[in-house]
């Protein structure tokens, strides 16, 4: 266990954690991961605290490759998530969802939430292949100022139904956001 996520060799950077408190008393911390030398986003990583957060597990890959990663725990070992991906294939806040208490993602097939290409709301399945999601060379860092959407978050509004905040240009107009979804299968 560690106090924090941790890279020995210093090639690996973490930033923007995300948690959820799961049913059996540990917190799922999902966080942004990124290469030092590329400043290549890489998949989110994953840890768990089993004490209240004062050690956490050694980060592990989730495969959803995206920047910020909000998991909400939903019922029954499933986790949700939404994120933001800037780069193609398809530039967004994605929905996602684990059936292993955040082990396992459906990463090879979100949710479109919010289209960044036509900036508007989709809700529609996507299927990504492997190799689709490799990153398109952008230095993500040089871009930070002129990001254009991001920052999602999910909140519960009933049993199936949740709100997801985020925000995102239109019109050149940078607006809060948010809407709500049911969820009628995972």
């Amino acid at each position: 266990m560690h106090q924090r996520p941790y890279d020995a060799r210093g090639n690996v950077g973490y930033g923007d954690v995300r948690l959820t408190a799961l049913p059996d008393g540990k917190i799922l911390m999902l966080v942004w991961t990124w290469l030092y030398t590329t400043e290549e986003t890489q998949s989110a990583h994953r840890c768990l605290s089993a004490d209240g957060g004062l050690t956490w597990t050694q980060p592990e890959p989730t495969n959803v490759r995206c920047q910020i990663m909000s998991p909400f725990y939903h019922k029954e070992d499933v986790v949700i998530a939404v994120s933001n991906l800037r780069t193609p294939p398809v530039p967004g806040i994605h929905l996602v969802f684990s059936r292993t208490a955040g082990k396992e993602w459906n990463a090879d097939s979100p949710v479109l939430m919010w289209d960044a290409v036509h900036e508007q709301m989709q809700g529609k399945s996507l299927k990504i292949k492997g190799s689709a999601m490799d990153e398109a060379q952008e230095k993500i860092w040089k871009s930070l100022p002129g990001f254009t959407f991001g920052t999602p978050d999910l909140l519960r509004i009933e049993e199936n139904q949740f709100l997801l905040s985020y925000y995102a240009t239109k019109d050149k107009v940078m607006h809060a956001r948010a809407c709500s979804f049911e969820l009628l299968e995972l």
